[in-house]
């Protein structure tokens, strides 16, 4: 990370108080936190298609949730989103030992020690629950109900044809707190052949609103992954507006490329870094 994305993030956000230590810092910052590595392998083995165990529990765990009527290709509104999540609950209260070791699993994978024995934490998972539902802060159908006094679901769309053809997911959805508007939100992707050749994109647009700014933006990355190579590039756009004269802050695009060759991976993985 270079020193100018905390110059940008200290002009944005003055009370962020980075000023008093700015002067010390070097051009460029690493980190060197061990939970970045993991998180790297994470998405080194599902960019290899091979989506950790743990990952795939919590998928079917989720996808036994939304109502049959829907399943065709997976296309959710406000209603049957609150069904799915209502469906969610109730297979967390009635699988509690399940949905616990899912947990336990994905914790496993942030790479950072476990604060208990996975069977201590699974205890504790199962005990918080029971004492929710007793104590009548385990989320019921009404509460649930009440999503869309601060999320309106305008759409939630994802299809993946059993023979051949493109994957496509959308959703749209907007946030708002007490009735008004604060944000609005579009995802749009779409992935086109196999392991050995894939290609696609996913574009995320959206609109936020507070008392202090208005910020407008959209990243859009396509990306291709063949057998031996792996490319992406992605462009942020971000668009800083003051509320109160409606004028333009800030007005930025950033773009980030990435490209891997497989075989250099696979022979620092298996035998350390190339001579």
């Amino acid at each position: 990370m270079t020193k100018s994305i905390l110059e940008l993030i200290n002009k944005l956000n003055p009370e962020a108080g980075l000023e008093y230590f700015m002067d010390d810092l070097p051009q460029y910052l690493y980190v060197t936190d061990p939970q970045i590595g993991s998180i790297w392998n994470y998405f080194e083995e599902y960019r290899n298609n091979e989506i950790p165990e743990e990952v795939k529990e919590l998928m079917i765990f989720t996808t036994e949730a939304i109502p049959e009527d829907c399943f065709k290709t997976v296309q959710l509104d406000q209603e049957s989103f609150e069904e799915t999540a209502y469906n969610f609950i109730e297979k967390i209260k009635n699988e509690k030992e399940r949905f616990a070791d899912i947990m336990v699993g994905l914790a496993k994978l942030s790479g950072k020690p476990l604060p208990d024995t996975p069977s201590n934490m699974k205890n504790e998972i199962i005990n918080d629950i029971d004492e929710s539902i007793v104590n009548g802060e385990f989320p019921t159908k009404e509460k649930i109900e009440k999503i869309d006094d601060y999320l309106e679901i305008k759409e939630i769309y994802y299809h993946t044809p059993l023979l051949g053809g493109n994957k496509l997911f959308k959703a749209e959805f907007t946030a708002q707190e007490a009735g008004e508007f604060v944000g609005n939100f579009k995802i749009d992707s779409e992935f086109k052949g196999y392991n050995d050749n894939l290609n696609g994109f996913y574009n995320l647009d959206f609109d936020i609103i507070s008392n202090d700014f208005k910020l407008k933006g959209s990243l859009d990355c396509p990306f291709n992954f063949k057998e031996q190579e792996r490319n992406s590039k992605g462009t942020l756009n971000l668009t800083f507006i003051d509320p109160l004269n409606n004028q333009t802050v800030l007005d930025t695009e950033i773009v980030m490329t990435s490209k891997r060759c497989q075989n250099w991976y696979a022979h620092k993985r298996n035998h350390g870094p190339l001579p």
